[in-house]
């Protein structure tokens, strides 16, 4: 049996076309003409079409010599034909009355000699002279053919006749019937002919028909007798050609018009009748009646082959398949090793990460593609791989090494990161609603972060005005001083020669003197603070460079669509150098206008002393009551000082709870957003392959206890003393006592930390958003320890791996049944890897039964290592064979071991109950 080393792959076939000079309605040979089998051939090689039945009525001998000119023709040829010997029953079911058609497909190595006997053992309803009945062999004009009939025991009779009674049937021929007009749906209610359907049903491998029957007959109770149950069936189409007009109209190509209609089949399986086998076997999976390739993916997407050129450890060239390709071999046969190879071409990178991952491996640079192997010893071994779009330059892939699955599922961190894709994927309402959440949260920390550090800032601030009143004296005294001083005064003054008036109007002038110092003390003291601001000109002021405006967004741009984000930095450009622009006019005017009023003030200052300098001089020769007097003016000006920065301290306390408020408000609105998101979400549980999905809110411990760290413990209002743990909620509600602890060293923190920067982090720190997977009542992820088995965690990992990315990339899975347990296996990972395998190309090392055939494989690779009693081709280290299920060669002796037997046979020696495996997969259907 040939070998394919891209083992099942769709292919058009078309197992019902009629040879010219076919015994009936040949219209290929024009009257008194030779039939044209060369034109036949041609058409046949140069169409897409790969397997075709050679189709002739109740004859086979024709078929057979066709078939033979065909090979002498094209002897490289990559075709199969097979014998189809189309038949009529002695049957009618349909509303018609017409005989059910049946067709008898043979194996491509039918030999004449067996096709001679079957013949002749094959008993038509013709009754000979003598009153026996003719054998198909004996028809000799068209009026025998048109007129001949087989019965359904006559068939089955021929059938042990020539290949024995204790066979297989399926192993030597195939009933293909036609569910057509002449086939075999009956009127309902025609009792009779309803037994015969069921009856007729059950003789048939499959149908030839439309691919609107192909549902129907996929059914295990069509049966008409109610009760009664019959294995799934394949259906195929076929254009039933007549004629070189048809054949070349209908063979390999859809057609969809009033006047006819002709659908094209394909089957996935080796081009032999081996592989037509496959289809009674899965036949939903293996045949589709389809205008085009089913299963198809995109060509960038799939790898085609791999090639180690010039290695003498591995062949040059390993083809792989669209769909399933498993690799198996005994132990340290190279199984991993080419998996590992493929990835490790295609991202190295990400080879290592996943190696890492595993947690096998202690330092990236001690990977590689087997044990005791590293990559970085592995310079002479350069494996190539190929896509089946030439043009790729830079692929992906899935690799999942040995032991990886369970890993995974111990780290809640990846499995949120891991679900989060997939959910979005799920509900795109979701996706939008939990990055808007995660915006809002990450607004409300930079609304927290900036009012803990203007809260600090402020506190110094506090702290420098406080200091500074505490240096003037205390208040309450001078205020006594005061009063003293105005007591000796006014004593003084009565005790002077100055009058009433002149006392009273003394007093007037040094108290509005005194103001006008104080405006001059107040203004010269916004000089000083204008001054590293302001550049001082010979006619006005201008900004210095020392107030520069910066605009910030609290996310990056990054996060927004580019168009968008380009235009927002416009805008924010746009708006800088004008914002900037005016902050310097507005300094520069204040200090223009302080200037202005300090000239101003000094100037009246000058005028009130130069009015009222008589007086002045006057109340100044009284010495003690001028000194007095200068006292009582300083008192006055203490005063004055302290009254203002009592006004700012009292501005900067406000601001200061200003800021709390803004930290409670943010802090609350955060825990809002995130609850907002969990009410959304609730009630949904959306479902990724049967595993339900749901999300949890809470801290993060490794979080807390890293923020723990920075507190002293000796110092631990808001620490617990026996845990060390921060008692987070505390300082929530106590939000200003906390901070206030902290500046002033009331709560102690680790030597070198920030008070400023501690706060923030705990300030911030943010309650985490968590899904989690519930599969069958148990769970994994969250906030919760797993209850799920390790074969379900290992499914659950498996599921979020292959959905964490929108891109159907390869999957590469190294023996996933380490970490799965066999329940899962059967009832999770089997039907799981046949939907997936449909949407992408899967590439598995595996050693069990049931994941190969189980999952129907398209293409198993048989690895070997090359040893004394395992010998390679040219003794290579690794050698390789690839093929499909179907491929089987009894074993033999060979000098090579993987050439000793087929795909089939080698999978049943390696794979553990690999025989038993085999005959379920053929009998599941069985009933």
């Amino acid at each position: 049996m040939s070998l394919f080393p891209g083992g099942s792959e769709w292919r058009k076939w078309d197992l019902h076309l009629h040879l010219p000079g076919t015994k009936l309605a040949d219209g290929y040979t024009p009257r008194e003409g030779m039939p044209d089998w060369d034109r036949f051939c041609v058409a046949l090689e140069e169409s897409d079409v790969a397997v075709f039945g050679i189709t002739d009525y109740f004859a086979l001998a024709d078929t057979l010599a066709l078939i033979e000119f065909f090979k002498r023709k094209y002897p490289r040829s990559t075709k199969t034909l097979l014998p189809n010997l189309e038949l009529r029953l002695n049957e009618s079911v349909n509303r018609e009355g017409e005989e059910v058609n049946v067709h008898v497909i043979f194996p491509e190595n039918l030999d004449s000699g067996t096709a001679s006997r079957f013949m002749s053992h094959l008993k038509t309803e013709l009754i000979a002279a003598g009153g026996r009945r003719r054998a198909c062999s004996e028809l000799e004009n068209k009026s025998d053919y048109e007129s001949a009939t087989v019965s359904r025991e006559s068939l089955e009779e021929a059938v042990r006749a020539t290949f024995g009674t204790d066979i297989d049937r399926q192993e030597h021929l195939l009933v293909i019937t036609s569910c057509k007009g002449d086939g075999i749906r009956p009127q309902r209610g025609a009792r009779r002919k309803e037994n015969l359907t069921d009856a007729i049903d059950q003789l048939s491998d499959g149908f030839f028909g439309a691919s609107s029957s192909s549902e129907y007959f996929l059914q295990t109770d069509r049966m008409e007798l109610p009760g009664s149950f019959v294995r799934p069936k394949p259906v195929f189409s076929g254009c039933d050609s007549h004629s070189f007009e048809q054949l070349g109209s209908r063979l390999g190509k859809t057609i969809e018009q009033a006047d006819q209609r002709n659908e094209v089949t394909w089957i996935k399986a080796d081009p032999t009748y081996a592989g037509l086998c496959q289809t009674l076997i899965e036949p939903k999976d293996r045949a589709r009646i389809q205008p085009h390739k089913p299963d198809a993916k995109e060509p960038y997407q799939v790898i085609s082959r791999v090639r180690f050129p010039g290695s003498s450890d591995f062949p040059d060239e390993i083809v792989l398949n669209s769909n399933l390709t498993s690799i198996i071999g005994s132990r340290s046969s190279g199984k991993s090793a080419l998996l590992a190879y493929i990835s490790h071409a295609v991202d190295a990178d990400y080879t290592v990460d996943q190696q890492m991952a595993t947690g096998q491996y202690q330092k990236r640079e001690d990977t590689g593609p087997a044990a005791g192997k590293k990559w970085t010893d592995m310079g002479t071994t350069g494996c190539e791989v190929q896509w089946e779009d030439p043009a790729v330059q830079k692929g992906k892939v899935i690799y999942i090494p040995q032991n990886s699955l369970y890993a995974l599922s111990g780290r809640p961190s990846e499995i949120t990161a891991k679900i989060k894709p997939a959910l979005h994927r799920l509900d795109p309402s979701f996706e939008i609603a939990h990055k808007k959440a995660l915006s809002e949260v990450a607004t409300c920390n930079s609304h927290i972060e900036l009012a803990v550090s203007k809260w600090f800032e402020l506190r110094k601030e506090i702290d420098q005005v406080q200091q500074t009143i505490h240096d003037f004296g205390d208040k309450a005294a001078i205020t006594s001083q005061r009063q003293n001083l105005e007591g000796r005064i006014k004593l003084l003054r009565e005790q002077s020669s100055l009058s009433v008036e002149e006392t009273n109007l003394y007093q007037k002038v040094l108290n509005h003197m005194a103001d006008i110092e104080q405006d001059i003390a107040v203004y010269e003291e916004e000089q000083r603070a204008l001054a590293p601001f302001i550049s001082s000109g010979e006619s006005e002021d201008t900004a210095a460079e020392s107030l520069i405006v910066r605009i910030e967004l609290n996310q990056p741009l990054s996060k927004l669509p580019q168009a968008l984000a380009s235009d927002v930095q416009i805008l924010v450009d746009d708006v800088r150098e004008p914002l900037q622009m005016a902050v310097n006019t507005a300094l520069a005017a204040y200090a223009d206008t302080t200037r202005s009023k300090l000239v101003a003030l000094n100037g009246s200052l000058q005028e009130l002393k130069l009015e009222n300098a008589e007086l002045i001089a006057k109340n100044g020769k009284n010495t003690e009551l001028e000194v007095i007097v200068q006292s009582l003016k300083k008192q006055d000006a203490l005063l004055n000082l302290i009254s203002v920065q009592e006004e700012n301290l009292n501005r900067l306390k406000d601001e200061q709870a200003s800021e709390l408020d803004k930290i409670s408000t943010a802090t609350s609105a955060r825990l809002e957003h995130l609850q907002g998101l969990k009410q959304q979400f609730e009630g949904k549980m959306p479902v990724l392959d049967d595993i339900e999905l749901d999300l949890e809110i809470g801290h993060e411990q490794e979080r807390l206890d890293t923020l723990s760290q920075d507190f002293n413990q000796r110092s631990n209002h808001y620490v617990d003393k026996e845990t060390g743990a921060i008692h987070l909620d505390l300082i929530r509600s106590e939000t200003g006592d906390f901070l206030e602890a902290l500046a002033s060293g009331r709560q102690k923190i680790k030597q070198g930390r920030s008070h400023r920067e501690v706060a923030s982090n705990v300030l911030t720190v943010t309650e985490e958003i968590r899904f989690l997977a519930c599969l069958d009542g148990d769970r994994i992820g969250g906030f919760a320890p797993s209850s799920m088995t390790p074969g379900k965690q290992g499914l659950f990992a498996l599921t979020l791996i292959l959905n964490q990315s929108q891109e159907a990339w390869p999957l590469l899975i190294d023996q996933p049944e380490d970490d799965l347990d066999s329940r899962s296996i059967y009832q999770h990972i089997v039907p799981y890897l046949n939907k997936r395998k449909t949407g992408r190309q899967i590439v598995m090392v595996t050693h069990n039964a049931n994941l190969v055939l189980g999952a129907d494989s398209e293409l198993v690779i048989v690895a070997n290592r090359h040893g004394d009693d395992r010998k390679n081709h040219a003794s290579r280290t690794f050698d390789y064979l690839g093929g499909s299920l179907e491929h089987s060669i009894p074993k033999r002796q060979h000098d090579f071991v993987l050439s000793t037997s087929g795909i089939r046979e080698h999978a049943c020696e390696i794979l553990d109950g690999g025989a038993e495996a085999f005959r379920k997969r053929k009998d599941k259907y069985r009933v």
